[in-house]
Order: structure tokens, then sequence, then C-alpha cells
């Protein structure tokens, strides 16, 4: 069997355990952005403050 058929079989078992395919987006761990957020998230966690995506502009410091 080749890779097509593998693939096509996994998908149709997932399928039957009642899951569906999907694509998801992450953003890119190399940009300033991502690692300003994340240093914000480190010190907002520890004050019980959320994501920065829900409480802080883009670009804010």
């Amino acid at each position: 069997m080749g890779v097509r058929g593998r693939v096509a079989r996994h998908r149709i078992a997932m399928r039957e355990r009642g899951l569906r395919q999907f694509q998801m987006w992450v953003q890119d761990a190399r940009t300033e952005e991502f690692k300003r957020a994340a240093r914000w998230q480190r010190g907002g966690q520890r004050s019980g403050c959320r994501s920065p995506t829900l409480t802080e502009p883009s670009g804010a410091t």
C-alpha cells in the first residue's frame, strides 16, 4: 500500500472515531512580536493576567 492509501485509511479511521481534520496556523516563534507576547505572558501568568491577544493591542510592550 502506498502513502496515499495509508493516509486515506488513517483519515477514514479518525472520522469513524468522530474526529475531523483541520489545519491550524500558529504564530511564527521567530518574530519579535511573538517574543514580546511570550515575555508578557510569562509575567502575566504570575499576576493572573490573560493573553495579550485578548487584553493588549498589537505592538504594545
